[in-house]
């Protein structure tokens, strides 16, 4: 889930092309309605939701976000080194 401008069509259409997936964007527009779509959607995963920083404990609490699995993103090895190591999932 994304707001308006995080997911501009012509970026996601080169993505899918690039990348042969198919991107499905929900896009929303103010934390609140982030917070009523993460909650509508338990049963549903989002594989990136771009929200405000200062909103991710609360969704950590609900248990509506889960770490990244790194082992399945090998390209996370390229990334500069201070941001490598995974770091504590906060409580």
């Amino acid at each position: 889930m994304a707001r308006p401008g995080y997911a501009d069509s012509d970026v996601v259409k080169q993505f899918e092309q690039q990348y042969k997936v198919q991107v499905n964007v929900t896009f929303v527009d103010s934390d609140e309605a982030l917070w009523a779509k993460m909650h509508a959607a338990k049963g549903q995963q989002f594989d990136v939701v771009a929200a405000n920083t200062a909103e991710m404990q609360r969704y950590t609490r609900e248990g509506l976000l889960q770490p990244l699995d790194v082992a399945v993103l090998p390209n996370t090895r390229r990334q500069l080194p201070r941001f490598r190591p995974p770091l504590p999932f906060p409580a």
